[in-house]
């Protein structure tokens, strides 16, 4: 079994705090033996209640110190989080870090984590409104449009129903597939939403906004990487011609359709030559590359390296 803490800090979001909770709940109702045990406890070694930004008080366990006993800690903040500071929880979070424990921050939680010096050199998500405001206070860290964001034992999401995601991946790490798959249908949610689909999702949307015809090019595109589609098929399928869209093309990415989608395919080889021990020509045809050479020139043209180069590079 599984114990987790939840620290709460004053101007905490429910909605987060409680969908992550339920998740649990929900976990240990599907299973024949109890997954998970929690406990509620204050960022703060004196105060008996944290109140929520919605002025909803919940009574705490006991203060943060009492995490060094759980397996994982999950640090709910919202609002004022980025003011709220304490050195003793900065040092405990550290020493939890450095053993190894799942560290999680829901909302705002990233502030406490970047105070703490735990997202040095990392990448984290938090609540859409505090973003500007954090990459002001912590211009070194990256904010991420995702739902969540894994960094090694540290994760953090924006709040809202991104909990919900967070935590599903966390059963899913801790108890397998199957009953995070459960755990999702109880909650009648779809589809689990990982960090890359998220981000894809609204990058598509992102082009939506400049053109629909670029969006929809675009996350074509990237669905037909192995088998690529002709520009007047696909400017048929998005609804217009392959002179319009290569206008709508050269004006918001400067770029013709079939060098934009050359380069995807080209992304697509580079992450799979990295990634993979396939053969260049395996890769090469996966990227939808009928011709060795061909790729390996257009490859080269882009990156600088032969693919074989790039590869003995990452060895």
């Amino acid at each position: 079994m599984k114990k987790v803490s939840y620290i709460l800090a004053d101007g905490f979001a429910p909605t987060s705090f409680s969908l992550s909770m339920e998740a649990l709940a929900v976990a240990n109702d599907l299973s024949a033996e109890e997954c998970y045990s929690y406990n509620i406890l204050s960022v703060s070694e004196t105060q008996s209640t944290a109140r929520s930004y919605n002025h909803i008080s919940v009574q705490v366990e006991g203060s943060f110190r009492l995490a060094s006993q759980s397996d994982a800690i999950i640090i709910c903040a919202y609002q004022n989080a980025a003011l709220y500071k304490n050195p003793a929880f900065s040092s405990f979070l550290r020493q939890q870090a450095r053993i190894g424990k799942t560290i999680a921050a829901l909302s705002g939680g990233s502030f406490l984590l970047a105070h703490a010096g735990l997202l040095n050199t990392k990448r984290c998500s938090l609540a859409g409104e505090y973003a500007q405001l954090f990459k002001e206070l912590h211009p070194n860290i990256s904010v991420l449009a995702d739902v969540f964001t894994i960094e090694s034992n540290i994760l953090t999401c924006a709040g809202g129903l991104s909990a919900l995601d967070m935590m599903i991946y966390l059963i899913r790490q801790d108890f397998g597939k199957a009953l995070s798959q459960k755990v999702s249908d109880r909650f009648l949610y779809e589809k689990f939403r990982s960090p890359e689909e998220t981000r894809n999702s609204q990058r598509y949307l992102s082009l939506r906004m400049q053109s629909a015809y670029l969006g929809q090019a675009v996350e074509l595109m990237e669905k037909n990487i192995d088998t690529p589609l002709d520009i007047e098929t696909l400017a048929f399928q998005v609804g217009t011609t392959a002179r319009n869209l290569e206008l709508v093309f050269k004006k918001y990415l400067n770029k013709t359709p079939n060098a934009y989608y050359r380069e995807a395919r080209l992304n697509h080889a580079y992450q799979m030559i990295v990634e993979t021990r396939l053969p260049i020509t395996v890769i090469a045809q996966a990227s939808g590359f009928a011709s060795s050479s061909y790729f390996s020139k257009c490859f080269a043209k882009l990156y600088g390296l032969q693919p074989t180069n790039i590869r003995k590079s990452e060895m």
